[in-house]
């Protein structure tokens, strides 16, 4: 509950307000009283009592991992592992927990896209509901790749899981070790290595590119540019950028980096040297298979982190009521006892009786929708010439083949624009 609903709660309605407008007295109702701090004050006590099982942060998490282990219904009953790290830091540890559901719902869903993100969630698109749901956790008080490739073993080793297509991360270098470590060695005989494919998330890249963009391409020492020149220069190596990663096939991308290291030796006024370092040396060039579209063939047109973005962002704004710096229990408390888990298990119930519709994500029921209407096009130009064929259509004559060849061409190039868009249409490429 939020302080918006809380309010609407409080709210008096008009008449005793008017009541209280004229009227001299000091004695106002005691909602009018309530303040946020208050409210913020005794949600956060309430939550703390909920989930903190010990006074003492440890033994409350120990007491956690019991109650999740020692629950005995099917579905409830949990599996955690926690462990320290001090071998290779002072301190490091992780903690990894999920529901025996969650467990059948990573093996039911083992052929979808798998979203990692760096708070070290595993997700997963669900076959049933289409949307991401958090199947495993882990939280460390580390960055390094130590916790992420311990978690990662306990899924495969205690469990036998594995990715069998995809794992859409962030661009992060830790992750991809970690992932390489567990699922892609090629040392040893490992009968659960599937080669896991690593792909990064097009929405962070942007953002990465934007970001080195701005601070490694200014102009020459003495070269003055205005505001538009700089903003115009910067959209153009953007996009230089981006045609590489739109790049449908090795040849096209070879074409597109081409393009882009002669854009950056015309430009002769600017520094270029940083950014072509940046991209050629450092970060992108030696792990373009990774987010060039050159080399998805199997990601089910999904290019982001998106799904797991929108469930963080869900986590902190509805769940966790914006109460800020929660110790680790508060946050076991959340995800797999009283809100979390129930919910995603009564959305799960709501989509297989038939109660709710699978959700399905804006652009892909509208690219589906095109493919719905071309189908009936062709159906209709073929029933009207029985003779049509894929070479003719275009040209045919007639009002009726005139109206649909042109219906299907913008059909076709809306389709296309719908594939090759790296973001879709609610992210900008430009600099402003």
């Amino acid at each position: 509950m939020t302080w918006y609903n809380i309010k609407a709660m409080l709210r008096l309605d008009r008449a005793t307000l008017a009541n209280l407008i004229d009227c001299e007295d000091n004695n106002i109702p005691i909602a009018l009283t309530i303040q946020y701090h208050q409210v913020y004050y005794q949600m956060k006590k309430v939550l703390q009592r909920r989930a903190r099982l010990d006074t003492d942060f440890v033994s409350s998490i120990n007491k956690w991992l019991l109650k999740i282990t020692d629950q005995e219904h099917p579905i409830i009953h949990g599996f955690s592992v926690s462990r320290n790290l001090n071998e290779y830091q002072t301190g490091m540890f992780f903690v990894a927990f999920m529901s025996k559901w969650q467990l059948q719902l990573l093996a039911q869903n083992g052929d979808m896209v798998c979203f990692m993100d760096s708070t070290h969630k595993t997700f997963l698109q669900c076959n049933v509901t289409g949307k991401g749901k958090p199947l495993a956790c882990m939280v460390t008080n580390s960055e390094a790749q130590h916790p992420i490739r311990f978690w990662l073993e306990w899924l495969k080793d205690q469990f036998g899981y594995s990715p069998s297509m995809v794992i859409m991360i962030d661009n992060s270098d830790t992750e991809i070790v970690a992932i390489n470590l567990v699922y892609n060695r090629n040392d040893e005989v490992d009968v659960f290595n599937t080669n896991v494919k690593i792909m990064l998330c097009h929405w962070h890249i942007m953002k990465a590119w934007k970001a080195k963009i701005l601070t490694k391409l200014v102009p020459k020492s003495g070269q003055q540019k205005s505001k538009q020149e700089r903003q115009q220069k910067r959209s153009e190596a953007l996009d230089c950028l981006v045609l590489m990663m739109q790049a449908r096939d090795l040849e096209e991308f070879d074409l597109a980096f081409d393009e882009f290291e002669i854009w950056c030796r015309e430009n002769e006024d600017w520094e270029t040297y940083e950014l072509i370092d940046y991209v050629e040396v450092v970060n992108y060039l030696p792990k373009k298979e990774k987010w060039s579209k050159a080399w998805r063939k199997e990601n089910y047109n999904i290019d982001t982190n998106s799904y797991i973005e929108t469930w963080h962002r869900h986590l902190k704004e509805v769940y966790m009521m914006n109460i800020k710096k929660q110790r680790l229990d508060v946050l076991m408390y959340y995800l797999l006892w009283d809100f979390v888990l129930p919910d995603m298990m009564q959305d799960h119930i709501r989509i297989t009786s038939g109660v709710q519709q699978r959700q399905i994500a804006i652009e892909t029921k509208a690219h589906g929708n095109r493919l719905l209407s071309a189908r009936s096009i062709i159906s209709s130009m073929s029933e009207y010439d029985p003779e049509l064929t894929e070479a003719n259509y275009g040209v045919a004559t007639g009002p009726h083949m005139s109206r649909w060849a042109e219906d299907l061409r913008r059909i076709f190039n809306e389709m296309k624009s719908y594939r090759n868009n790296p973001l879709g249409n609610h992210h900008q490429n430009r600099f402003y």
